[in-house]
């Protein structure tokens, strides 16, 4: 399995793209409100004057801009419950540790080892990714486990619809 063919992985990476996504809506949203308000200073020569007409052009903006941080904001909480919810069920505690601190916390190898010293887990950086590369391991097979479930699942359920 190639690195683009892991549903799992994606999966799991789709929690840090999620809350990427609502960074990049937060800072464009910040510079559309810095841009109302030095616009709104360049038409009257006041800060916080203008004309209503664009003064509601600028709120109907930054109010659809708000609506869509929120919803992106929303998306990534409702990811990272559904990966946290999926890595509870994997049986090893230090695979869910080391998954989680790595795809839900989005933490880079260094602060995934410090984390964990800090509870008392004192590994070697090799030691963590071995821990990782046998935790994915258990992920996909998990993952493979449900897909069967759910699979099955359905035809059952077609079965008893005839």
């Amino acid at each position: 399995m190639t690195r683009h063919e892991d549903p799992t992985l994606d999966f799991l990476r789709s929690v840090r793209w999620a809350r990427a996504q609502a960074r990049r809506t937060d800072l464009r949203l910040q510079e559309l409100r810095a841009s109302a308000t030095r616009i709104t200073a360049q038409i009257t020569g006041m800060p916080g004057g203008g004309s209503d007409l664009h003064r509601d052009g600028l709120r109907v903006a930054l109010a659809d801009m708000e609506a869509r941080l929120t919803e992106e904001h929303r998306e990534a909480l409702e990811r990272e419950r559904e990966v946290s919810t999926f890595l509870s069920r994997l049986p090893d505690a230090p695979h869910r540790e080391v998954l989680t601190l790595r795809y839900v916390n989005c933490l880079r190898w260094p602060q995934i080892r410090e984390e964990l010293e800090k509870v008392g887990l004192y590994y070697e950086e090799r030691q963590i990714y071995r821990i990782h590369g046998n935790a994915l391991q258990a992920a996909r097979q998990l993952w493979q486990d449900t897909e069967e479930e759910e699979t099955h699942e359905d035809s059952d359920s077609e079965n008893q619809d005839q």
